[in-house]
């Protein structure tokens, strides 16, 4: 109720699908339930839904009595075109500055380089290709998998807007749609879905195993080390400073860890090696130097006094 009280897409577009997960969760768990179970839990639903109504009731029958004296009640299809994301957006799930959204000057066809912005990062990009398959194969959580699927295919084609046939036969078809102009909102609705997925998936994967975690941030600096690739744009200077994400992926298990714990001394040669590298990296700004500093104090204390 005090969601439907904010009449935006946003609401229009959650209000759905809050129902229809749960109408999955009460299909899912039918079989567990008596016939007293049920009365009760039918009761709850109707009590939940006449409780929202009266707390977003007033607003409605205001809006809708605002929208019977306007001239405007409905938009036309076209008034969607600048905020349809464009289907290069899709690229940003890869790369985030594929657009040259974050640096650079934006080359999307959509209206807004933040609102073409999709990346989720890589570490749970690819926890998601990693344990999508375990994830399939548990058979309690492939009812959920395929909705959320599915509402990542519905919530794609939504915030696509009139770059396909699907916007269009909504409008016509859905009501409510034309008192709406953003099909780019949908992308919390796709977001939310992706993340719900990663979360899913990580799940299944083992990250205590060394050689799964060690090859994770690998392929996850190496992602990134083509992330800070597509910083460069032509006649600019490279943000090689993004070079430090991949840097980071890899090192920071090798200085905070050891043997799969994390280090409890002080006496370790590579906490003082990090201090300072990164002192100097905020005062001077050069990658070269701070390497050569974080080694130039590692090594003395690590060989010569054997932290």
């Amino acid at each position: 109720g005090v969601l439907a009280v904010h009449l935006v897409q946003v609401t229009y577009l959650f209000v759905p699908v809050i129902a229809a997960y749960a109408c999955l969760q009460l299909a899912q768990n039918a079989r567990h339930y008596s016939a007293r179970q049920w009365g009760k839990l039918l009761a709850g639903c109707v009590l939940a839904v006449l409780v929202s109504l009266l707390v977003a009731l007033p607003q409605l029958l205001a809006t809708l009595a605002l929208l019977l004296q306007s001239n405007r009640a409905e938009l036309p299809l076209s008034a969607a075109d600048v905020a349809s994301l464009s289907p290069d957006v899709l690229w940003t799930l890869l790369l985030p500055n594929a657009l040259h959204g974050l640096y650079g000057s934006f080359s999307g066809a959509s209206a807004s380089g933040m609102e073409a912005f999709l990346y989720i990062g890589a570490v749970p990009a690819l926890l998601l290709l990693l344990g999508f398959v375990p994830l399939w194969r548990v058979s309690g959580q492939r009812a959920l998998l395929i909705f959320l699927l599915a509402l990542l295919a519905v919530s794609l084609f939504y915030m696509l807007g009139t770059h396909t046939p699907f916007y269009a036969w909504l409008y016509d078809w859905l009501p409510g749609i034309k008192q709406f102009r953003r099909p780019s909102d949908a992308a919390y609705v796709f977001n939310l879905a992706l993340a719900l997925l990663v979360g899913l998936a990580a799940s299944q994967v083992d990250v205590q195993r060394p050689q799964v975690a060690r090859w994770l941030l690998v392929a996850a600096a190496l992602w990134l080390v083509l992330a800070s690739a597509s910083m460069w744009v032509p006649g600019e200077r490279w943000r090689v400073e993004s070079l430090l994400a991949a840097l980071t992926a890899v090192l920071a298990p090798e200085v905070f860890m050891s043997q799969g714990h994390v280090i409890t001394t002080l006496l370790d040669a590579r906490l003082p090696a990090v201090v300072c590298a990164t002192i100097y990296y905020f005062k001077k700004r050069g990658i070269l130097g701070t390497i050569v500093v974080g080694m130039a104090v590692y090594l003395p204390l690590h060989i010569g006094l054997g932290w």
